[in-house]
């Protein structure tokens, strides 16, 4: 059974995300990005330009260019065509790191149910007889016992959905999870839903990073 988790209030209380959408900039041209760690290894930079290319292509099928610049650390992003810019940053500067958690504080140490390594895929989807956008959570098979068991144990309780050490979600689960389909539903508009699917489903950043130009 396919188990559906309701929430009370489905808005963004997620930084730079939420930032996202307070203009809707147009542009082309090019935007470069500086790698925090100056030791950055070859193979990271070269990891993050393509979760970053991939996370571009899963959002729009506007035309892009991904590359790195290894002497600088850094990587440089071309547009081409309708891209907002303020939706580029989030995908190119959220590091996407995706936990769950029984409890969580930000302050203190603690170990995650599950991450993003649990996961085998994220999907923004569209119902058009309800008019519903959510997004689908398929957990990998060797993790579904785990958060089955997870759920089990925190029926009417909340379960909170983190990414980057931001409670993005913290629904109250209202029964097990066994299958390990979980949909999120809730009043989400059409670009909130892929704008986060876009940066969860394809791993976290092995560094960060912050703008250059």
């Amino acid at each position: 059974m396919k188990i559906i988790i309701y929430f009370l209030v489905a808005v963004f209380i997620y930084g730079i995300v939420a930032l996202s959408f307070a203009n809707n900039t147009d542009s082309s041209g090019s935007i470069v990005i500086q790698s925090v760690d100056k030791n950055i290894s070859l193979n990271s930079l070269t990891t993050s330009a393509k979760i970053i290319s991939d996370r571009l292509k899963s959002f729009s099928p506007e035309k892009f260019d991904v590359s790195i610049i290894p002497e600088r650390n850094q990587i440089e992003v071309s547009l081409t065509g309708n891209w907002d810019l303020n939706i580029v940053m989030s995908l190119v500067l959220q590091k996407g790191e995706l936990s769950f958690y029984e409890s969580y504080n930000q302050s203190e140490e603690q170990v995650a149910l599950l991450t993003g390594k649990d996961v085998g895929s994220i999907t923004a989807n569209h119902d058009k007889n309800t008019g519903e956008n959510y997004m689908e959570v398929r957990f990998k098979k060797s993790a579904i016992d785990k958060w089955a068991n997870a759920t089990k144990r925190n029926i009417n309780k909340v379960i909170a959905i983190v990414v980057d050490n931001h409670v993005i979600y913290d629904p109250v689960l209202k029964s097990e999870i066994n299958n390990g389909i979980c949909t999120i539903t809730g009043n989400f508009a059409e670009t909130e839903i892929r704008l986060l699917a876009s940066i969860v489903s394809h791993g976290e950043l092995p560094a960060e990073f912050y703008l250059v130009k």
